[in-house]
């Protein structure tokens, strides 16, 4: 009788830690759609795509990932849908503050840093993706436009300061530290 009544809270148990975790994945996705991640045709943010009649997307999730089917996919980031950047070096923070503590200078950024980067840094258009949305377009650009002006090859706007981009990490970012 004390087993059956253990493995039934264990059962329940399990059934909450799945509510709980597919409440968890339902809350980020509407949190996408809300965030200045969200490049979808007809989303709130400044720069997104160009309207569904002009080769947009209404699509939020095809920014960064890609459907199961597709033949390119980065170890590092499975489903990641996102032209990665080719910049080979970045200039690199550095911190008194981090040497102190015993970490050690700053390493180029490695591949899950270049997925930030690859929107991040302004080299690489925000509409470049591995797959286009619908079946087996391949590769190609997501037309862009601010406001109602469309732009090719948008590229994150780049900054000095702050974390809107630039291949400069030296002064606002720690990028590749263990």
């Amino acid at each position: 009788m004390l087993q059956n009544k253990r493995f039934y809270m264990a059962l329940i148990g399990l059934a909450l830690l799945f509510a709980l975790t597919a409440q968890s994945a339902f809350a980020q996705a509407s949190n996408i759609a809300s965030s200045k991640h969200n490049f979808a045709a007809g989303g709130t943010n400044l720069i997104k795509s160009a309207p569904l009649g002009s080769g947009g997307t209404s699509e939020i999730c095809v920014f960064c990932h890609t459907p199961h089917s597709t033949a390119t996919s980065l170890a590092a980031a499975p489903l990641w849908n996102k032209q990665l950047t080719t910049v080979a070096t970045y200039a690199l923070y550095t911190s008194l503050y981090l040497t102190e503590l015993g970490y050690p200078a700053a390493a180029q950024p490695k591949v899950k840093s270049r997925l930030c980067l690859s929107c991040h840094d302004g080299t690489v258009a925000l509409g470049s993706v591995y797959n286009l949305p619908g079946s087996g377009t391949g590769a190609g650009t997501i037309p862009m436009q601010t406001g109602t002006l469309a732009i090719t090859d948008m590229l994150m706007p780049t900054t000095s300061t702050g974390h809107l981009g630039g291949t400069n990490l030296a002064d606002d970012h720690p990028v590749g530290y263990s």
